[in-house]
């Protein structure tokens, strides 16, 4: 893999995608143009049309609910509260929350025999 790369300095040139939603701050943002904006296509409206339908709750709502989740430092808050949490909120309190079920198999073990398809 070295052989990919050089001492020499090769120009390049970077423009990153702007989001949608970036337009909307006031961010010292560069003016929109086709470079640096996302083409709105099929798969793309589609995934932005779920995340609406989603989002019925607003910031006062999750608010309420991670009050007293600890996110002062990185991986510190309650992981199974707050998927719960985000459970209620993005699906509903009826649909039933996933349970996971541990086999309990000791995978240092025949660990090639774990991993064929079954």
């Amino acid at each position: 893999m070295t052989h990919i790369f050089t001492r020499e300095r090769k120009p390049w040139k970077y423009t990153p995608i702007m989001p949608d939603v970036l337009w909307t701050t006031q961010l010292p943002l560069p003016p929109a143009i086709t470079a640096n904006t996302l083409v709105e296509r099929a798969h793309i409206k589609a995934l932005h049309d779920l995340r609406s339908a989603r989002s019925a709750h607003d910031a006062a709502y999750w608010g309420e609910r991670t009050r007293e989740l600890d996110f002062t430092r990185s991986d510190h808050a309650d992981t199974t509260r707050f998927n719960r949490i985000l459970w209620v909120g993005l699906r509903s309190d009826s649909e039933p929350y996933p349970v996971v079920v541990r086999l309990g198999r000791n995978l240092r073990v025949d660990r090639k025999d774990s991993r064929e398809p079954r």
